[in-house]
């Protein structure tokens, strides 16, 4: 493991002490599983716009295409 100094906000400071105790571990343990999560690949939805559906609406109900997709 890497020792890395992080400065943050103070009110950021005091939300990650706050999370930290509810969840019952240290502050840097949460801190690393945010970077963690944050810099972890994401689910790209890159059907979008490759082609013609033939309907007119797909961007009226952009909402619904997207939770279809994505098994929503």
């Amino acid at each position: 493991m890497t020792q890395l100094h992080v400065d943050l906000p103070e009110a950021v400071s005091e939300r990650v002490a706050e999370e930290a105790t509810r969840r019952g571990v240290d502050p840097a343990e949460l801190v690393a599983e945010a970077v963690v999560t944050y810099l972890a690949p994401r689910h790209t939805l890159g059907i979008i716009g490759l082609g013609a559906s033939g309907r007119a609406d797909v961007s009226e109900h952009v909402d619904e295409e997207v939770a279809a997709v994505l098994g929503r």
